[in-house]
């Protein structure tokens, strides 16, 4: 089992599609998919 299936708390995973981790770091498009994610998690959660 690994850690993440092992966690007990809240949790989500999501995949940005055709996008790489670098581009995560500068390239518009996916890192507004990522923020916009976080922003509604946080916005739930804290």
């Amino acid at each position: 089992m690994t850690p993440y299936m092992r966690a007990d708390c809240q949790k989500n995973l999501f995949i940005v599609e055709e996008a790489t981790r670098y581009d995560l770091y500068d390239q518009p498009g996916p890192v507004a998919q990522a923020v916009e994610r976080l922003l509604s998690f946080h916005r739930k959660h804290l």
